[in-house]
């Protein structure tokens, strides 16, 4: 596990990607480019965010959009603190 990376994709039932990713080709001997139809395919995939979070104990997934994933993962505003008295 990575530590203090964020959750980012979901790999089948199990596996799950924590922080920045990247999607290559693989020959026998080294990473390669994608073909044109693979970037499309992955692009397309792994487009929008997920958003992760408990539910009780279990660990739920949900695909949102960018605007949606910027919107809820934005730290919360800061209030303005009342003075003392």
């Amino acid at each position: 596990i990575a530590e203090n990376l964020p959750l980012n994709r979901i790999l089948g039932n199990y596996d799950i990607i924590h922080g920045t990713f990247f999607v290559c080709g693989l020959t026998r001997d080294d990473f390669t480019d994608l073909t044109p139809q693979q970037m499309k395919h992955y692009e397309e995939m792994y487009h929008d965010p997920q958003l992760f979070f408990l539910l009780g104990k279990t660990l739920c997934v949900e695909h949102t959009t960018p605007e949606e994933y910027t919107r809820v993962m934005a730290p919360p505003p800061k209030t303005k603190e009342s003075p003392e008295r």
